[in-house]
This record gives C-alpha cells, structure tokens and sequence, in this order.
C-alpha cells in the first residue's frame, strides 16, 4: 500500500506511469497475434484508466469497505471486473468509468448492456471460485471525473450503488 499521501497526488503519480500492460493494450488492439499500433492517446486513456481505477479503489476502502479484487478477468471469458469489494456484508462487483468533459457520453451510460452481460459472466464465475453464491452482492459503478483533478485537488467521485442487474 502506499504512504498515506493526498488521492490527488497519488492518482497523478500513478498516471504519470508508462504502462506497458498487455491486458489493458490489448482492449485497444484486439487478440494477441493482430498487427496494432499504439497511438499516444491510446496510452493516454490506459493510464488515465488505470489512475481513475486507482482512486476509485481508495475512494471505497476509504469508505469502509474490505477490497479483495483488482481487474478480475476469469479464464475463457472476456469480461473483466476493475473492482471487487465487500461493503459490509455485500459482495460489490464494481465497474469504474474515468472520463472528462470533454466526452459526450457520460461514465454510466458507457456500461451498455454489452458489458454488462460479460460483466455479470464475470462475477458468476467469481462467485462461484469464491464460493460465495449464497451471499449477498450487487453491481456497482464508480465515476470518475478528472476535469480539473491535480495533485492538490482529487478527481470527483461518483458512486452509483446497485447500477444495474
């Protein structure tokens, strides 16, 4: 865990990081094997992505909750969880949407009914390695707004509990 610093400072340390992930370059250049060029603002999006993905894990442990998961992807399936976590006695499935205002679409309507559908794949088969089934959970999304974010000054938070089904 890092030293107790401001989440402002953190987030803009983790998005000064060069990330090199295959995972998350692979959600910009498809299967492994495929020709792809990384553009600048592909990279840009996978660290702002990751640092959006970093203060919204502190936000919710922050709040209380035990955070067991990070960026669960189950073998043979295509949906990826950014954030497991359990909120008292519920089991949180949480999807983190980092934006800025500059995008038209807001962070919540980014979770279509497409990933949703291999977000829920997902969490079943967490719950089922987890043996957890017979607890209680729920699908979460945090929103994270970056505009005008900096090290003194956290990005804004928005946490939609029970977003979807």
């Amino acid at each position: 865990e890092p030293n107790r610093q401001g989440l402002g400072e953190l987030v803009f340390e983790v998005m000064s990081l060069v990330e090199d992930d295959l995972a998350d370059l692979r959600q910009v250049c498809g299967p492994v094997g495929d020709e792809c060029v990384v553009r600048d603002d592909d990279r840009a999006r996978v660290r702002a992505a990751r640092a959006g993905e970093e203060a919204a894990y502190w936000f919710l442990r922050e709040s209380g909750w035990t955070m067991v998961a990070r960026n669960y992807r189950p073998e043979g399936l295509r949906g990826e969880i950014d954030l497991i976590g359990w909120d008292g006695g519920t089991l949180v499935f949480v999807e983190v949407k980092t934006r800025s205002r500059t995008e038209l679409q807001t962070p919540e309507a980014a979770v279509d009914r497409d990933k949703q559908r291999h977000v829920r794949a997902a969490a079943r088969q967490y719950l089922h390695q987890a043996r957890q089934e017979q607890s209680p959970w729920r699908f979460d999304i945090v929103s994270v707004d970056m505009d005008g974010a900096s090290s003194e000054q956290p990005p804004k938070m928005n946490h939609l509990r029970d977003a979807f089904r």
